[in-house]
């Protein structure tokens, strides 16, 4: 007769928690940090990320690889992070503020890579929360999506155009003049979902100016992490809602042109790196 396998239903448990835990002696910390640090799990993610940076491995060639080269150890776990709370106070800032103001819901349309060129161990890297890890869009990045929109579709590109028109001056602001609208960081709704993804460098050692570009040359595989699956919140205030008499935003005020606005800067626009492939869009909901 065939055996049949004992299944144990704490073994995806136990497997999970394992590939959450981490071994200190892998990590690039002081020795005399590691000697006094009693940890196997650590929940903050910026910490994971910025801080406990796995070692190197040794080579075929007795070498020890960089971090750089190595898959990240990617343990996110928001599942503690009140967020239900975080979207409350959020909205209860707005009410409180004084301003008109608007809420916004964004979802992810794909991925996103927000903060990649930022400094980092691992030549990529991710915006991070400081305090509870997750990731965000600062506001200052969504207005500043926001401006670039208006830039290119309404001055042909030419930021120092815009740049003299009183209507973007009041809504954005200028070195001399601080704006009119308010924009808060965009926070996740509920745990949002992480996970690598690549840049693939087919011709390595022809960028190198070591060899010519050839089929055989084997490619040069760059991790970095991406959000997805995701939405995301944020708040927009007006100190001054006023309606524009002349200009390109004619009968208007300034809360009808950011409700036209913003859907159109995240659905034809985007916002963080590689958007030129379809990373960064997203649906306001």
């Amino acid at each position: 007769m065939r055996r049949q396998k004992n299944h144990n239903p704490n073994h995806s448990k136990n497997k999970k928690q394992q590939e959450r835990e981490i071994n200190i002696d892998e990590l690039c910390i002081p020795s005399d940090t590691r000697s006094i640090l009693e940890l196997k799990r650590v929940d903050n993610y910026w910490l994971q990320y910025h801080r406990l940076v796995c070692k190197g491995k040794i080579n075929k060639n007795s070498e020890l690889e960089p971090p750089r080269q190595l898959q990240f150890h990617f343990r996110p776990n928001f599942q503690a992070i009140p967020f239900n709370h975080l979207i409350e106070r959020q909205k209860r800032m707005l009410t409180k503020s004084g301003y008109e103001n608007q809420l916004f819901k964004v979802r992810l349309d794909w991925h996103l890579a927000i903060g990649l060129g930022d400094a980092s161990v691992y030549e990529t890297s991710i915006t991070l929360h400081p305090l509870y890890g997750y990731p965000f869009l600062p506001g200052q990045a969504i207005k500043g999506v926001c401006h670039s929109y208006i830039v290119l579709t309404y001055f042909d590109g030419d930021e120092e155009k815009a740049l003299q028109s009183p209507e973007v001056q009041f809504i954005f602001g200028s070195q001399k003049l601080a704006g009119n609208v308010i924009f808060t960081d965009a926070i996740p709704i509920k745990a949002p979902k992480i996970k690598k993804d690549i840049i693939n460098v087919h011709f390595s050692k022809y960028y190198q100016g070591a060899s010519p570009p050839v089929d055989y040359d084997n490619p040069s595989l760059v991790y970095f992490p991406v959000v997805y699956n995701t939405i995301f919140q944020f708040g927009v205030m007006f100190k001054d809602n006023i309606e524009f008499k002349e200009g390109i935003f004619k009968g208007q005020t300034v809360k009808s042109v950011l409700m036209e606005l913003i859907p159109k800067v995240f659905s034809e626009h985007g916002i963080g790196a590689k958007t030129a492939v379809n990373y960064g869009y997203g649906t306001v909901i």
